[in-house]
């Protein structure tokens, strides 16, 4: 490692060897569990498919997971003084940008192909497959074309279906990895400011669980950070909404950017 790595190397670096089949390995695990319990359920449509993937374990412990992807191996070497070990070789600042970086693409990529599979799954494939029993629209009181109406107010985003059914799903991946992407960096900063590592990751899925619990009141909930992400457990809200606990993310992640930014000399993680 010297002056010439790049952002490329670190990726391939994160990327090789237990920890991609790991990855593969949870991914795999995720698909067949919903595979073997399909059957204990009723779906609507290809939407009530799509959303049985996503609506289970995930939004219980996605920033736990978000984190962990790739600052598990940050925190190691953090811990070993990994990256004081390099900085006769590269600035110590440019191996942080470089970490950062990498740290929000891999989060962000590894949610948005979960939740896009899954779409496309769900939306594309098992119509072929036709592993999945559709319930009559009469046992919900509605004809097939009062369903597909029904698809479009059914949760927050699907608001986005009347433009097809392909702008939904790429949209709504995009949005998960998105804020994968933001908790990670969030983690990422708390590592260098906290010397614990296990605390420094445990603290956005402290904040995370906390705030579910007190944006618990009917008028509260739809700013729940939960339900910005996977908003199926609620009535269709208006998709400003989900921008307003995401904002405060954002504000967030600003403000210990800010804080490692102005005490960057004295953080002892970096001492």
């Amino acid at each position: 490692m010297g002056q010439n790595y790049t952002l490329w190397d670190e990726l391939k670096s994160a990327m090789y060897g237990k920890r991609a089949i790991v990855i593969l390995l949870g991914v795999v695990i995720f698909f067949l569990v919903h595979m073997i319990n399909k059957d204990n359920y009723g779906f609507r449509d290809e939407l009530g498919v799509f959303t049985f993937h996503l609506d289970n374990i995930l939004p219980i412990v996605f920033p736990l997971l978000a984190v962990l992807v790739y600052l598990s191996k940050f925190a190691s070497e953090l811990h070993h003084r990994f990256i004081l070990y390099t900085r006769a070789r590269i600035p110590i600042k440019k191996m942080l940008l470089i970490k950062c970086s990498a740290n929000a693409i891999i989060s962000f990529s590894v949610f948005f192909l979960l939740v896009f599979s899954s779409f496309i799954f769900a939306f594309y494939i098992e119509p072929l497959l036709q592993t999945v029993q559709y319930s009559d629209p009469a046992n919900y009181g509605m004809t097939k074309e009062e369903m597909v109406q029904n698809r479009n107010t059914r949760h927050t985003f699907t608001q986005l279906l009347v433009y097809g059914d392909f702008v939904y799903g790429l949209f709504y991946s995009l949005w998960v990895g998105l804020h994968a992407a933001i908790w990670a960096t969030i983690g990422f900063f708390l590592l260098l400011m906290i010397e614990r590592p296990y605390v420094a990751m445990a603290i956005p899925y402290i904040v995370y669980f906390v705030q579910m619990f007190l944006f618990i009141e009917p008028h509260l909930r739809p700013f729940r950070l939960s339900f910005t992400m996977f908003p199926f457990g609620f009535t269709q809200q208006p998709i400003w909404t989900a921008f307003v606990p995401m904002v405060g993310l954002l504000l967030i992640c600003g403000g210990l950017f800010l804080y490692v930014y102005l005490n960057f000399r004295r953080l002892d993680q970096l001492l």
